[in-house]
């Protein structure tokens, strides 16, 4: 498992996790919300990778609380896990390759 992926377990569940690989794949429109930290740096790893499709509150253009998400048709809402993250991560961005070979990861796993 490359670290991208760890650190994806950290914020979303196995199924969230599909859901957003298929919803990119796709250039589907993704909206990260919920209580507690990593909504922002999540959607900051995939815009700095060059996917501006995975959006924070901040990005959508509402009152940008953590409950805000895009009022876009076929936009995918998902809550982040209110978990302590197990380990740092070591750094703050991801290729692209990374991004999406951990996607495609998840996409192979059947759960």
């Amino acid at each position: 498992m490359n670290q991208f992926s760890t650190y994806l377990k950290t914020m979303l569940t196995d199924t969230q996790i599909q859901a957003l690989a298929l919803a990119v794949q796709n250039h589907g429109m993704v909206c990260l919300y919920g209580v507690g930290l990593g909504k922002s740096t999540l959607a900051r790893v995939f815009r700095s990778a060059g996917i501006h499709t995975v959006l924070a509150p901040e990005d959508c253009s509402t009152d940008a609380d953590c409950y805000s998400v895009l009022d876009y048709p076929g936009a995918i809402a998902l809550c982040m896990k209110n978990e302590p993250f197990s380990n740092a991560l070591d750094k703050d961005s991801f290729s692209k390759e990374e991004i999406m070979a951990a996607l495609e990861d998840a996409l192979r796993c059947k759960h």
